[in-house]
Order: C-alpha cells, then structure tokens, then sequence
C-alpha cells in the first residue's frame, strides 16, 4: 500500500484532524484565527447594543494581534474599548475580556439608569469596567481581599478616573476579623479563598467584613464571586434581611469543595424563602466522577421586582 502524502492526508482527513495538525505544527498561534471566528459568533449573539458590539469586537482583534507578537506571560498594560486597564499577563488579561465582555457572564438589565451595583470578587476590575460600559452612571462598591490584585484593581479604577467606584481590600463572611487567605503560587491567579479547600498554594493574613454592612439602599445587582464563601455571605444577608434589599444577583456556587458536601440545595432554598428565582448554568463536561468539583452560575432575581 502506498503512503499518501502530506498534502494528500490532510485533504482526506476532517477538518478538525487538519486543525490539530496545524496546530501541532505551528504552535497554539495557527488556532488564532479560529478562536477568533468562534469570538465573533458568540459576540454577534449577544444582548449588548450594536455600538458596544461594534466596540468590543475591536478590542478582542486588539488583543489576538498582540497576543501573535507578545509574549502572553508578561505583565502588560493595554487599551480596551475606552479604558487602560493593567494585568499581571496578556494571557490573563484575554481569559478575563473573553469571560466578562464575550460571554456576558454578569450582564443584567435594569429600569434604573443609575443603578447600585455590588462586586464581589472584583480582581483586577475587568466586571467594574464592564458594568461602567453597560451603565456608564453606574455607583459601584468593589471587594477583593488579594493584595497583588487589589493594587491592580486600585491602579485601574484610578487610571480610568472612574466616579462613583469604591474598591476594598476586604475578604466577606459571615464573621469580622482578622483571617487567612489562600492563594495560587503566582500573583494573578484566579483562585484566591478563605477556605484552604480551594487552594493552598500561598497563604496571607486580610481583614474578613461581613457584606450586610456595605447594603445601606436597594441594591439593583450584586456579583458574588467569593470562591467558597458564597454560602457564608448569603446566610448575612439572609439573617439581617438584607437579603430583602437586593433585586438581581449573579453568584458562582463552588460546588463539592469537599466532595462528599452536597448542600447545593440548601443554597437555592435559601433563596426561594426570600422571594427569588433562578436560573443556573453549569458544564459537567465529559466526566461523570462521582463528587467531583463544579463552578456553578447561579442566576437570581426577585419575583416581586
């Protein structure tokens, strides 16, 4: 039997075998194009007006271009739609535009021009900045207990001349104090937790408030993106009624922390009791491993709102 060339095979294999190979061949540079196609197509589909559209999509070939004569792991400052926001990589910089600008993951509608938001979990501020393109009127309270990203956040919302923005560097739960607080080895990982069960790669002492005190008015939107202490943060609110204040919220419940915890439904009673509904999004993916760990977006918005 004769071997077929090359250029033979790769005419006579699927299109998802030729793009393996290129990429095999070339480097993670031959997906660009790609992933850019696919940007497009999700951008397209989404709820922002055509002008933001329009706008974020330039943005997103701004960082492909860079991403092609960059090196993605190096700290970097760069210009997206409006703003200069700085990151500790380009890589980084791209996973987070991708998440909050392309899949809208904290995109809400509101009756109110000027609403009052609360970010939790803020990073590096790429949700705050988001929320300022939706509702540029927006007043915005921002927590993030890592000090590498709060000095991030900080420095970005101070570049940008942000109004109506105030940034903490405070943990939330359901207790006040000193605690410790768990990270990633590197400084900009995405995974930093008062519980040790998420991650224990570096630990450093912050100061734990609980939200309730930060909810003086209707709060129009809340992101709750406390990896683990989710729970914690909802039984304050719930426990002060506090949680009566609130008409949207967007919260990623960590699932099975501990493998043998299921108390997903506690969580999701806790909010039927207090008047909301819910919708919730999840990708299982191919495996099937009893107890094994989730992100889950959970959806919340009071029926009586």
């Amino acid at each position: 039997m004769i071997a077929l060339s090359t250029e033979k095979r790769l005419v006579a294999r699927p299109r998802a075998d030729i793009r393996h190979i290129l990429g095999e061949r070339l480097g993670w540079r031959a997906r660009i194009p790609f992933e850019w196609a696919r940007d497009l197509q999700q951008v397209c589909r989404g709820q922002l007006p055509k002008e933001q559209k329009v706008a974020v999509l330039r943005s997103m070939t701004a960082l492909y271009l860079r991403r092609l004569c960059q090196n993605v792991h190096k700290p970097i400052t760069f210009s997206l739609l409006n703003f200069r926001v700085s990151a500790f990589s380009l890589d980084a910089l791209s996973f987070l535009y991708k998440e909050i600008f392309l899949g809208l993951e904290y995109y809400f509608e509101s009756k109110n021009k000027r609403p009052f938001i609360i970010d939790c979990g803020s990073n590096i501020g790429m949700s705050i900045l988001f929320f300022k393109t939706v509702y540029p009127d927006a007043s915005i309270l921002g927590f993030e207990p890592a000090p590498d990203s709060f000095g991030l956040l900080k420095r970005n919302v101070e570049a940008n001349q942000l109004t109506n923005v105030t940034v903490y560097p405070l943990a939330l739960g359901y207790t006040e104090g000193t605690v410790k607080f768990f990270l990633e080895e590197e400084p900009g990982g995405f995974v930093a937790s008062t519980d040790a069960r998420r991650v224990s790669k570096r630990e450093e002492t912050v100061e734990m408030m609980r939200l309730s005190r930060f909810v003086d008015r209707e709060v129009d939107f809340l992101k709750l993106d406390v990896e683990g202490a989710e729970g914690a943060v909802l039984d304050d609110l719930v426990q002060t009624g506090c949680i009566r204040r609130i008409s949207q919220m967007v919260v990623e419940y960590h699932h099975h922390l501990d493998g043998c915890d299921d108390r997903f439904s506690d969580f999701l009673l806790q909010l039927e009791r207090n008047g909301f509904g819910y919708l919730i999004r999840s990708d299982l993916g191919p495996s099937r491993t009893q107890g094994r760990f989730q992100d889950i977006l959970v959806y919340a918005y009071r029926k009586d709102s």
